[in-house]
């Protein structure tokens, strides 16, 4: 297959992902100490590590690993439907929905935690659903040592499993140990470290505040994405729109006439519902009193949620009528066609500087004794990354024009030594600008 279909897969690193290389090509024995160094947990890390040693450090193979967890995301959202409306070919029919889904192909090409994240989240759900109380609480052991934030979707099942149980709390205390016992032991040995991270990153966020509601952000860019044409786009964000009113106007109806049947997906899925909500409720709150935490990327696992619930509203929606559940039919069939274009065109698109371009066309260039410096301290990480893999060897240093600039979450990776306040004079320096161009400075 030529690379220009799967191009988002073969672009170079951007910061976050040579953040995670730097980290992962570490030997055992230094690895610990240097994952200890981030804001994120080390599952994703660890597992890039062994990842990386056997399929090499390139672009394609080290962000398949988020492909895979991608596609175990969409298995067991396909499990959860399939359990939901007890019919495995309508099951298959909808699964489409979150395998094309533009907005998680972006990150299923990422060499990031947040594909593995949002499948996590999904199988500790799915076994929840089943029953199987032991593997779901593994799983959740597993998000706790993955993403920080996966302690509000932990959070959210807690609340919603209290609200569940309410009346019959003590009888169930063996169940809520099963289920909440192995998690909360991770997180309380992760305790002190996250104490410790949280109180440094309060002091300087690089996350803006969201528009308020939240929910509202996060929904334009579940449906809307970002790597394909505007056309397309806007065509798949109204039919969701469409899709999405549709089910939430049934399911208000459904609250306020209920039929009193002993179970239906109607009523199984408000689970869904909840831990859709729920984490991006929790998000606002924390925003409003410490410092914003919301980033689209942080509730990816609201999304397959929420299209099962959306999915489970439609069907039950369909059997009222033969004439609209032929609409409904109608539209998701072009909802899904559209999501085939955005899916082609979301892989066949770039976004990253293109920053080892950049520096292998200064190496063929400079002399032994320039250095390279990039034009913004955010751009360090990946040009640290591909100087480190290059057979010629030249400095690279990070310019900030204050020491207090270099305060920053962010800069954590950049050590003292590597840290400039003026530029040398009596040395060439080449500048890459946040675009992936570069020149030599003074000649610009």
């Amino acid at each position: 297959m030529p690379k220009s279909v799967l191009a988002i897969f073969y672009q170079d690193y951007w910061r976050d992902e040579a953040i995670s290389l730097l980290i992962a090509s570490k030997n055992l024995k230094e690895f610990f100490p240097f994952a200890a160094k981030d804001i994120h947990p080390p599952l994703y890390y660890l597992l890039l590590h062994f990842w990386i040693k056997l399929f090499s450090e390139s672009e394609f193979a080290t962000r398949s690993l988020s492909l895979i967890c991608h596609l175990l995301l969409v298995f067991f959202s396909y499990q959860i439907l399939k359990h939901l409306l007890k019919n495995r070919l309508i099951s298959l029919w909808i699964t489409p929905s979150i395998l094309l889904n533009p907005f998680l192909i972006k990150y299923a090409a990422e060499a990031r935690a947040y594909s593995l994240f949002g499948f996590l989240v999904i199988a500790a759900i799915f076994f929840y659903l089943k029953k199987r109380f032991f593997l779901s609480s593994f799983f959740w052991a597993l998000t706790i040592i993955t993403h920080n934030i996966s302690l509000l979707y932990l959070t959210s099942l807690a609340i919603f499993w209290f609200w569940q149980n309410k009346k019959r709390f003590r009888k169930k205390i063996r169940q809520f140990t099963l289920i909440f016992g192995l998690p909360i032991l991770v997180f309380l040995l992760r305790i002190k470290f996250i104490w410790s991270q949280s109180a440094r990153i309060g002091q300087r966020f690089w996350i803006k505040p969201a528009p308020f509601p939240i929910f509202l952000t996060a929904f334009k860019a579940f449906f809307q994405g970002q790597l394909y044409s505007p056309k397309t786009r806007m065509l798949n964000y109204r039919l969701a729109l469409a899709l999405i009113l549709i089910s939430f106007f049934y399911w208000i109806i459904k609250r306020i006439y209920p039929q009193k049947t002993r179970k239906s997906p109607d009523q199984q899925s408000l689970i869904l519902v909840f831990l859709s909500f729920a984490p991006l409720v929790l998000i606002e709150s924390i925003s409003l009193i410490w410092i914003p935490l919301y980033h689209e990327k942080v509730v990816i696992p609201s999304l397959p949620l929420f299209i099962i619930w959306i999915a489970c509203a439609l069907l039950k929606l369909g059997k009222i009528s033969r004439s609209l559940k032929l609409s409904l039919v109608f539209l998701a069939l072009i909802y899904n066609f559209t999501l085939a274009f955005g899916a082609k065109e979301t892989l066949a698109a770039t976004s990253k500087p293109p920053i080892r371009q950049a520096v292998n066309q200064i190496l063929l260039k400079a002399k032994e004794t320039d250095i390279i410096i990039p034009e913004s301290p955010l751009n360090f990480p990946e040009t640290k990354y591909y100087l480190n893999k290059s057979a010629k060897k030249l400095p690279v240093l990070a310019f900030f024009k204050e020491p207090e600039e270099s305060f920053h979450v962010y800069y954590i990776w950049i050590e003292p030594e590597e840290r400039i306040y003026k530029y040398p004079q009596d040395q060439n320096v080449w500048i890459i600008t946040l675009d992936g161009k570069y020149f030599l400075r003074g000649n610009q």
